[in-house]
C-alpha cells in the first residue's frame, strides 16, 4: 500500500514539475486599469493555449437588484 501511494505521488510530482516549467506567465492590461494574469500552456495534443483562471463573472445582485417572489 505504501509503495503504491509513493509511486502515485512520484508520478504526480513528476508531471507537476514537467508541466509547471513549460507554462509561461501571461499578463493582459486593460485601458480601465484591470489586469488579468494567465499562463501559456501546451495540451497533450501539442496545442498552445492561453489559460485564465479565477475570473469573476459578475457582482452578486443586492438590494433592489435582488430577485423577489
Amino acid at each position: 500500500m505504501i509503495k503504491q501511494t509513493l509511486f502515485i505521488l512520484s508520478i504526480f510530482l513528476f508531471c507537476e514539475i514537467v508541466f509547471g516549467f513549460t507554462s509561461k506567465s501571461l499578463k493582459v492590461k486593460f485601458q480601465h486599469g484591470g489586469v488579468l494574469i494567465g499562463k501559456h500552456k501546451i495540451t497533450v495534443n501539442g496545442r498552445h493555449v492561453r489559460a485564465f483562471t479565477g475570473i469573476p463573472y459578475a457582482k452578486p445582485p443586492v438590494g433592489e437588484l435582488r430577485f423577489k417572489l
